[in-house]
Formats: structure tokens, sequence, C-alpha cells
């Protein structure tokens, strides 16, 4: 059990996309996933939603599941990367306050922030001066379990595909 800090921003802005880069230290053609209360918000990333990705929404989000979806042939700011994607990674966070900031914002990226070393940041003190640039605001995601990794479930053909079992089992 940990404690951590994360930033929040709106995945449509560049600036916010350029400033995650530089907090992880990605490449230009990583895409970051967007966390979304509902399945519904992301209408402005995926053409369509598939009955199937409905369903597993409604099963297990919020919650450790990350479902890819077919992305639209032009998203906002190409999800930060500088290439457009052709789909979209999307989960409902079971952190209370990381699921009402995307219910209030709409569609949101967020990452962890890391400390000088790289570890998780766990005292805003230790928020090294680089990092201090790249955003405006931090807030303490609060206690947070790292039992098990994120599912990941592809529903970009006819046929669902997991790609990576973790929380939620094949079965």
């Amino acid at each position: 059990v940990e404690n951590s800090y994360v930033a929040i921003a709106d995945p449509s802005n560049p600036d916010a996309g350029e400033s995650f880069r530089k907090l992880k230290k990605f490449d230009d053609d990583i895409f970051f996933p967007v966390f979304v209360s509902d399945v519904g918000k992301l209408i402005d990333y995926v053409p369509e939603i598939p009955d199937s990705a409905r369903l597993l929404a409604g099963s297990f989000w919020p919650g450790l599941l990350n479902i890819e979806l077919p992305a639209r042939d032009v998203i906002p700011n190409n999800l930060g990367a500088n290439i457009a994607p052709t789909s979209v990674m999307v989960r409902s966070p079971k952190s209370a306050l990381l699921n009402a900031m995307s219910e209030l914002m709409g569609p949101i990226i967020y990452i962890s922030l890391t400390d000088a070393k790289g570890g998780i940041l766990k005292s805003l003190t230790l928020l090294t001066p680089e990092n201090k640039e790249c955003i405006k605001a931090a807030i303490d995601s609060g206690t947070i379990r790292l039992k098990e990794q994120t599912s990941i479930i592809s529903c970009t053909k006819s046929k669902p595909k997991m790609l990576r079992e973790g929380a939620i089992s094949f079965s």
C-alpha cells in the first residue's frame, strides 16, 4: 500500500500532452490512455462503442480494466503523440477522486508523479524543480493498493480479445 500524487489533464490540450511527456520522459509516439467516468463520454475519440465494450464497462468499471477501442480518424491532440493513433485505451479509474474529476472535466489523462530517483512521489517536497515547471497542481490521490495489474481487453475487432490478464481473469 502506497500513497502517491498524480497530475490530471485534458487530453485535448496540446500543452498537457507535452508536459506529461516531459514528466514521464516518453517518446513522441507514445499515446496516453484516456480515463472516463462513463464509456459514453468517448464521442470525440471513437467512432462507435461496440456493445461488447459497453457490457465490459458496465460489468467491470470503475476498476482495473482497460478497454482498447478503434480511434476516430482525427481525435483531439492525437492523445499527446505526434502521430494519429489507430486505437484508444480507456478506463474508468477506481479512485473516487479521479472518477469525480473525469465526471466534471470529461475524458482526462493522468499520471503518477515521480521523485528524482524515479520512484512514486510520496511527498510534494520531493517534486523536482523540472517537474514543478510541468504541472499547475498536484492532487494527493490517497492510498493506493498495488496488488494487481490492470487487465486489457481489445474491442477493435468484432470479437473482444484479452491482451493482458490482470485483476480481471480471462474467464
